[in-house]
Order: structure tokens, then C-alpha cells, then sequence
């Protein structure tokens, strides 16, 4: 009988296992995360605003928006407001 040995497990998945679009998504996360840590001056900031409701993103959360390209160039443009203290 054969024996397993789990050497180790990785949380990362190989590139190649992602859809395009879920790489899509993941390369927008990022983007925005950086824009926000920008914006709001720290890391825990911008992790607690990507999963929290906006009002001025019609109160969805920055990170459900980010599957499409459109939506993304919202939460961007939400980003930028804020940046610049327009509020509209």
C-alpha cells in the first residue's frame, strides 16, 4: 500500500487556475487597494472601505464592483472624488 505525505499546503493558486476574468478581477482589486490606501492614508482604512457599503457607489460595496470593467472605472472615479473632496 502506498503511503501520502503532505509536505505542505499552498494558499496561492497556481496562475493557471484562474479564469481570465478572475485574474481580471484580481489585478483591479489591487489597483484599487493601492488607490485607496492613497486616499486614505492606511492599509486598515482601505481594507475596511473595500468591503463596506458606499453611498456614492449606490451603496455597494468598492470590492463587488470590480468584475466589470465599467464598474470599476466607477469605483476609480469614486476614488478620485474623495481624493479631491468632491463629493457629488
Amino acid at each position: 500500500m502506498n503511503s501520502i505525505t503532505i509536505h505542505g499546503i499552498s494558499d496561492q493558486p497556481s496562475i493557471s487556475c484562474w479564469t481570465s476574468a478572475h485574474g481580471a478581477f484580481l489585478t483591479r482589486k489591487a489597483q484599487i487597494f493601492r488607490k485607496a490606501m492613497e486616499v486614505l492614508g492606511k492599509g486598515e482604512l482601505a481594507q475596511r472601505w473595500m468591503i463596506s457599503p458606499a453611498l456614492g457607489l449606490g451603496n455597494h460595496t468598492p470590492c463587488t464592483l470590480l468584475w466589470s470593467h465599467e464598474s470599476y472605472m466607477e469605483v476609480w472615479a469614486f476614488l478620485y472624488r474623495l481624493e479631491y473632496g468632491v463629493y457629488t
